[in-house]
C-alpha cells in the first residue's frame, strides 16, 4: 500500500478516543521509581495511574545483599546490582542534604547524584547563587534530575537547558508536560517527530494531530516503535495492514512486543486482543527477561510456573515475590544445578534469597 492510501486508512477520531482510554492505564512517572523519599517533605508530583510501573531492573533478589557482595555476583548480575546501589547512595545523599541544603550547600558538588540534586532543587527552591547553581549544574546529569527541577522553580536562563534534558525522555517528555503544558511547550516539536505512545500524548492535542498520525502508520511496516503505536490507537484498520505491523513486532525486541499486547489490551475488543496477544506472545517472552517479567505480572498472570524454568533467575524472583508464589520450584532447580557444579553463583545467591523469603512468608 503506498504513502497516500496508508494515510487515508488512518482515523483520527479513533486514535483521539483509544489515547483517552488508555492515559489513566499508561505508567506514568512515580517519584518512588527513583527515590525512597521516608519523612522528607518532598512536593507529590505523581500522576494519577492504576497502573503498575514497568520496572527497569529487577530488585527483589538484590534488596537482601548486603554492600560488599558485588565481588560474589555473577558478572551479568552487576549491572542491576550497581543500579541498587546508586538509588541508596541517592537516598543517602538526600537525606543527609536536605537539612543541609536549607542553609548552605555541600562542599562538594561533583559528587551528588543528578536525581537527588533535583529533588532538591525541587523541594528546596533556592534564590539564584551558588547554592541553586550548584544544584541545577549536577540535576542536568540525568534526565530525571532536569524533570524534577523543573517542578520548582524555573528562572528564565534555565528553561532551555532543563527541556533540553527532559527531552532526551518521551516518557518524561509528556509527564511535564501533562503537568506544566505552558512550561513543556517546547518539547512539542520532539514529540511530533516522534512515533511512540508517550509522545502521541502531546501530539494527538497538536494542530498537525493528523499529519503525525500519518507519520505513524507510515513508519509502522518498517519502525517497530511506531508499529506498536500505530495497533494501540487505530484498532480498526484493515486486518491486512494490522498483519503487516504484527510481523514488523514478531521480528523486533520484546520490549515492544509486550507493550503492543499489553496497550492493545486497553483498546482493542476482547476477540480480537485475545489472537493478538498470541501472535506475540513467543517474541514478547524470548528475552527471559524484562519482558518476560513484565508479560507474567501484566498480560497472562499465574501461568509463571509453565515458564519459570529457563527464565533469568532475578526476574524469575522478581515475579515469585509480586505473586506471592512459594518459590519451591525455583528451589529444587538451584539445589540441582549447586549439586552438579558447588561453586555456581547464581544457585547459591538464589538459594539465599529463597531461604530469606520463605522466612518472611511465615511472618
Amino acid at each position: 500500500m503506498n504513502k497516500t492510501n496508508l494515510i487515508k486508512t488512518t482515523h483520527l477520531g479513533e486514535a483521539k478516543a483509544a489515547l483517552a482510554a488508555l492515559k489513566p492505564q499508561l505508567p506514568w512517572p512515580k517519584l518512588a521509581e527513583q527515590l525512597d523519599v521516608g519523612d522528607l517533605a518532598l512536593p507529590n508530583i505523581d500522576h494519577a495511574t492504576s497502573s503498575l510501573p514497568e520496572l527497569e531492573y529487577p530488585q527483589a533478589l538484590l534488596e537482601t545483599m548486603g554492600t560488599y557482595v558485588f565481588g560474589l555476583l555473577p558478572d551479568h548480575w552487576k549491572t542491576a546490582f550497581f543500579a541498587r546501589r546508586q538509588r541508596f547512595r541517592r537516598n543517602t545523599q538526600l537525606a543527609r542534604l536536605y537539612p543541609i541544603c536549607r542553609h548552605c550547600g555541600p562542599n562538594d558538588w561533583d559528587d551528588l547524584d543528578g536525581i537527588a540534586a533535583g529533588a532538591l532543587l525541587m523541594a528546596i527552591r533556592p534564590m539564584p547563587g551558588p547554592l541553586r547553581a550548584g544544584l541545577l549544574r549536577r540535576s542536568l546529569t540525568h534526565s530525571w534530575g532536569a524533570y524534577l527541577g523543573c517542578h520548582g522553580m524555573v528562572m528564565t536562563d534555565e528553561q532551555e537547558r532543563l527541556l533540553n534534558m527532559v527531552g532526551t525522555d518521551p516518557r518524561l517528555s509528556a509527564a511535564l508536560w501533562e503537568s506544566h503544558p505552558e512550561l513543556a511547550a517546547p518539547l512539542m516539536t520532539l514529540a511530533l517527530g516522534r512515533c511512540d505512545l508517550w509522545s502521541a500524548s502531546m501530539a494527538l492535542n497538536h494542530p498537525q494531530a493528523a499529519q503525525w498520525l500519518g507519520q505513524v502508520v507510515t513508519q509502522a511496516a518498517t519502525n517497530e516503535v511506531a508499529a506498536m503505536t500505530a495497533l494501540v490507537l487505530q484498532p480498526s484498520v484493515p486486518a491486512a495492514l494490522k498483519d503487516v505491523w504484527v510481523d514488523r513486532l514478531r521480528r523486533g525486541q520484546p520490549r515492544c512486543a509486550y507493550q503492543a499486547a499489553r496497550w492493545t489490551h486497553v483498546t482493542w475488543p476482547p476477540s480480537l486482543w485475545e489472537n493478538l496477544r498470541d501472535q506475540l506472545r513467543s517474541t514478547a517472552v524470548s528475552d527471559r527477561g524484562w519482558a518476560w517479567f513484565h508479560w507474567q505480572r501484566d498480560i497472562e498472570p499465574g501461568t509463571e510456573d509453565e515458564t519459570l524454568n529457563d527464565a533469568d533467575v532475578l526476574w524469575q524472583a522478581e515475579l515469585i515475590q509480586h505473586t506471592g508464589n512459594d518459590g519451591q520450584a525455583l528451589r529444587q532447580r538451584m539445589v540441582t544445578r549447586s549439586e552438579a557444579n558447588p561453586g555456581d553463583k547464581v544457585a547459591r545467591l538464589a538459594l539465599h534469597w529463597l531461604s530469606y523469603y520463605g522466612r518472611q512468608r511465615e511472618k
